[in-house]
């Protein structure tokens, strides 16, 4: 716990953003409408965001939880695991430079299988055509989000919105995975190539 602007937090951990450079900006009052608005856009792809890196920890019975500006994350799951019209692939375990990567390929409902709430949630924060493809998890944080790693012919095309596949890498495979220090780029390795784009093409071929 700490005290945070004169009040007592409790237990936990607070990240505190101040002076955003969006924000910050001479004659710019907390008033403007306008500014509310992009304030609180922001607010809520922040939200969507962590829901989406963090979606397992806040899954768990003993469920990591994280408040953005008061308001509850909720977990994102992009591979509609709960929904009973959902076609999944045995997962892959697949030894990579002395270690072990797993592969589970999943194919959502078509929409008119779920309903509009369903659809809306399904389609993820960047949507249905930018969500498809591999999300890349280390230690069940997500790394990489809704893309086909730039494996040979594959692209984002309407077609494919259905297909996506969960990639689990544990740690020591950073060197080979390229994972920048910031989490935010990931390169696979050549061994893992042929292996993605088999279970990749299975799962487009699918959707």
């Amino acid at each position: 716990g700490s005290v945070v602007d004169g009040l007592w937090t409790g237990a936990g951990t607070i990240v505190l953003w101040r002076h955003l450079h969006r924000f910050d900006l001479p004659g710019l009052t907390a008033d403007d409408v306008g500014t509310q608005k992009h304030f609180y856009d922001e607010i809520r792809r922040v939200e969507t965001h962590l829901g989406m890196v963090f979606a397992r920890f806040l899954s768990r019975q003993r469920a990591l939880k994280i408040n953005v500006n008061g308001n509850s994350v909720q977990p994102w799951d992009p591979f509609m695991q709960h929904q009973r019209f959902v076609q999944r692939f045995p997962v892959e375990e697949i030894p990579i430079g002395g270690h072990t990567m797993r592969i589970a390929g999943f194919v959502l409902p078509h929409v008119r299988n779920l309903s509009d709430e369903e659809a809306i949630q399904a389609a993820g924060p960047g949507g249905w055509l930018d969500q498809q493809g591999f999300y890349v998890y280390r230690r069940d944080r997500l790394n990489l989000a809704g893309d086909w790693l730039g494996l040979r012919g594959f692209r984002k095309e309407d077609k494919y919105i259905l297909a996506r596949l969960a990639v689990d890498i544990p740690a020591e495979l950073d060197p080979e995975w390229s994972i920048d220090v910031r989490k935010s780029a990931t390169v696979p390795p050549l061994a893992a190539r042929p292996h993605l784009q088999r279970i990749g093409a299975a799962a487009r071929r699918a959707a």
